[in-house]
């Protein structure tokens, strides 16, 4: 196994246990250890998590939703294990790309992040613009709902 390898490895376990932290259902983990990602979307105050899985038949748009999860990866050496999908009125539809990066040494503080402070690093993308930063998040319906 070469060391690329070996670290997409460690991200990958990594993010088994980010999702677990995050609350989401069993399924969801079962899932992204087979190498599915699943989407949490917020439609409104009560189904504020709606869950599909990204390779679902007839997700619309999925494809392009993988392209991008693969040029993140390749260009910042993260690893990708769930999205947040909000729609809102002033920025549009905001994709939240959470992952795992390849700086092991800040891995035990980003976990205590989820834990402690409800937060975690994402990439979020709209038709507009396309930032890396911190966003809130909690449990819902066996997915993530981003509260800010």
């Amino acid at each position: 196994m070469t060391k690329q390898q070996q670290q997409r490895q460690r991200q990958k376990e990594e993010a088994l246990k980010r999702l677990e932290l995050l609350g989401v259902m069993n399924e969801v983990v079962e899932a992204f250890g087979k190498g599915r990602i699943y989407l949490s979307e917020y439609q409104n105050k009560q189904w504020n998590a709606v869950l599909y899985s990204l390779d679902a038949l007839g997700y619309e748009g999925y494809k392009d939703i993988l392209k991008t999860i693969q040029e993140l990866e390749t260009r910042y050496n993260v690893l990708v294990y769930h999205m947040q999908l909000m729609h809102t009125t002033d920025f549009g539809d905001m994709y939240s790309f959470l992952y795992v990066s390849d700086e092991e040494e800040y891995w035990c503080e980003e976990k205590n992040d989820i834990i402690k402070n409800g937060q975690t690093f994402a990439w979020v993308i709209n038709d507009n613009f396309t930032d890396c930063g911190m966003i809130g998040v909690r449990a819902a319906m066996g997915g993530v709902l981003r509260v800010w």
